[in-house]
């Protein structure tokens, strides 16, 4: 009763390297890595998908999490709330600070 159902996912292998490394971009066998993509979730983060690196404003590398396997993040949320503890990464303050995304449209002007 407890228990998640489980989403069964595809068997696609990438072949996951950071973007200063030398090597080959592909392995017999393996996928190349996509292309990163950035979605923003409604009145949420920005889901990054892909093997990216993320720089502060004065060029320091901030360190991607790793996945609880120790292999590099395939998957980055980032905060777009402001809210968050661990700045740039989404803790899920957005749920609790009521963020929402959508414009706000202000009245036209009358003249």
């Amino acid at each position: 009763m407890g228990r998640k159902a489980r989403v069964a996912r595809p068997a696609t292998r990438y072949n996951w390297r950071m973007p200063d490394t030398p090597g080959p971009s592909t392995t017999p066998g393996l996928t190349p890595a996509p292309t990163p993509t950035i979605t923003p979730k409604p009145n949420g983060p920005l889901v990054v998908v892909g093997l990216v690196r993320i720089v502060t404003p004065d060029g320091r590398e901030l360190p991607v999490p790793p996945r609880k396997d120790g292999r590099p993040a395939e998957v980055v949320v980032l905060c777009r709330c402001g809210g968050s503890q661990t700045k740039p990464f989404c803790d899920g303050t957005h749920k609790r600070n009521g963020f929402c995304d959508t414009p706000t449209v202000s009245p036209a002007p009358t003249s």
